[in-house]
């Protein structure tokens, strides 16, 4: 089970809670889950490598199963660094358009 900030424990088989994002840089904005659908949730970062690994892979399951009802979500972190000025939308935006496919 996790527990989220609504102070709710989930298990396995309950309503997904709404996923809160800050600005959607690529595809199109899931504004909630829709009953029927499937969405697969990574939460990643730039500097993750493991996630970095998984993207690919993410990319292909998006493309084969996208006419199946499925949806995959990338939801990066934050990429500011302590002290940095807050450059993490240019940062994430420039890494997105190098690194992943359409």
């Amino acid at each position: 089970a996790l527990a989220g900030q609504y102070n709710e424990v989930l298990s396995i088989g309950d309503k997904a809670p709404a996923v809160a994002v800050e600005k959607w840089v690529k595809g199109t904005p899931v504004k909630a889950f829709v009953p029927g659908k499937t969405y697969v949730v990574e939460f990643w970062a730039t500097w993750c490598g493991p996630c970095l690994k998984s993207i690919p892979h993410l990319t292909q399951v998006q493309k084969s199963y996208k006419d199946k009802g499925v949806t995959v979500l990338g939801i990066a972190s934050s990429e500011k660094q302590k002290g940095e000025t807050d450059t993490r939308l240019d940062v994430l935006k420039k890494f997105v358009g190098e690194k992943t496919e359409v």
